[in-house]
């Protein structure tokens, strides 16, 4: 089971960070292992001897492979499915679903 640490407490959840990023480097098959493997990602963080956190029901751990920000426009981009609607929201409201992207955009 893992550690009680609050996933929502930012410096709690930074320390898991880092946690795993240090587990990652001298373990880097741990890493290739979690590349489109969310639950195998959430894993490393919810390890005891690892990142040592909780991660909540819902919460997504996802992990993309060394070089993906050097793609800068042509890499990822994280988006919340929108909502079905009779009608189609302006730009200024779908782009509301954009959760994550790069700095570079």
């Amino acid at each position: 089971m893992p550690n009680e640490n609050d996933w929502n407490n930012l410096n709690q959840k930074r320390a898991a960070i880092l946690r795993v990023l240090r587990h990652i480097i001298a373990n880097p098959a741990a890493g290739q292992s979690c590349i489109g493997n969310d639950a195998a990602a959430r894993a490393l963080f919810e390890n005891p001897q690892i990142g040592n956190i909780s991660v909540p029901a819902g919460a997504r751990v996802v992990m993309f492979p060394s070089g993906e920000e050097a793609l800068r426009e042509a890499s990822s981009v994280i988006i919340e499915l929108p909502t079905p609607s009779p009608t189609t929201p302006n730009d200024a409201a779908l782009l509301e679903h954009v959760l994550g992207n790069y700095k570079y955009w």
